[in-house]
């Protein structure tokens, strides 16, 4: 089954990642180099959001909950991640 995608504008782009929830959803992934989706997914939105200090600080923050277990995972997740 294939749906079609359109990409976002970047309006539309900051206020999805308002909310970080989808953070985890992305996580969950199967078959897809995840940790540089989340990477690219999170330097998207921050541009989205104009170069924003506070919020790519949030999903820093976000990110290191959702990989609190798995601290060589995190460090490569954030080290991507980096403006």
């Amino acid at each position: 089954m294939h749906q079609a995608v359109h990409r976002c504008s970047q309006a539309e782009t900051a206020h999805f990642s308002t909310r970080l929830d989808f953070l985890r959803t992305l996580l969950t992934v199967s078959g897809a180099p995840v940790d540089e989706l989340l990477a690219a997914c999170v330097r998207h939105c921050h541009a989205a959001h104009n170069h924003a200090r506070p919020w790519l600080v949030e999903a820093g923050r976000e990110i290191s909950q959702l990989l609190k277990d798995d601290y060589d995972r995190l460090g490569a997740v954030l080290r991507r991640v980096r403006p």
